[in-house]
């Protein structure tokens, strides 16, 4: 992971300097122990070396993930708390109408089938990014019978359609820096996207780029 950090770190320097100075510096082993008891699990190697190196972003430059932010750990547990509170709403809702929680009765479609779970919260499904409305690109610790543990999926209210991005945070990573390289991506002063295909932000190209036709990076 250091190495892809520091191929990532070079091409921000030559491109886009402005989100290099908006990357924070990392986590100690302590504080990534700390997260690890915060969400009760244990994270993945490449998640663990991938803050270590860089602990998320300031917020003053555009997302590092084609426009989508580089969560930091403090902003990680807000997010996942935030789905931790909806769950225990759901389940007490559930309990007072004797009736399934809605975390797990609202269903959608896994790509590839059976990689994620088609329920709509679950969380092992611990958040590193999001769009602003609630969604987001996270590590899926608790995959389908299909899947892998640590894959790279998209999650959230807008996101019933899920699909594994990345057999892993590493693949993730390395995919985003073929996109930099290959110059893939359009940059405004204050935003910047995936070029193709087009789309509004990263989540939106999400089904065209990793659903049935094009496949995940597996």
């Amino acid at each position: 992971m250091n190495e892809l950090w520091f191929t990532l770190e070079h091409w921000l320097s030559q491109h886009f300097p402005e989100v290099l100075a908006d990357l924070n510096p990392g986590c100690s082993d302590e504080e990534l122990d700390e997260l690890e008891r915060w969400l009760n699990c244990s994270l993945p190697e490449d998640f663990r070396a991938f803050y270590k190196r860089h602990n998320g972003q300031i917020g003053e430059a555009p997302g590092l993930f084609l426009g989508l932010p580089f969560l930091s750990t403090d902003a990680l547990y807000g997010e996942w708390c935030t789905w931790q509170g909806l769950a225990e709403d759901f389940a007490k809702e559930a309990e007072d109408f004797n009736e399934e929680s809605r975390a797990t009765k609202i269903t959608g479609e896994s790509y590839p089938h059976d990689a994620i779970k088609p329920i709509y919260i679950n969380l092992r499904w611990i958040p590193f990014s999001h769009d602003g409305s609630g969604n987001h690109l996270g590590i899926d610790l608790d995959p389908g019978v299909a899947g892998v543990r640590g894959q790279v999926i998209n999650f959230g209210p807008d996101e019933n359609n899920k699909f594994v991005i990345a057999s892993s945070l590493t693949d993730f990573v390395t995919w985003i820096i073929t996109q930099y390289q290959m110059e893939n991506y359009q940059k405004s002063e204050h935003s910047l996207n995936l070029k193709e295909p087009p789309n509004t932000h990263f989540l939106d190209a999400v089904p065209s780029l990793f659903g049935r036709s094009r496949g995940s990076l597996l």
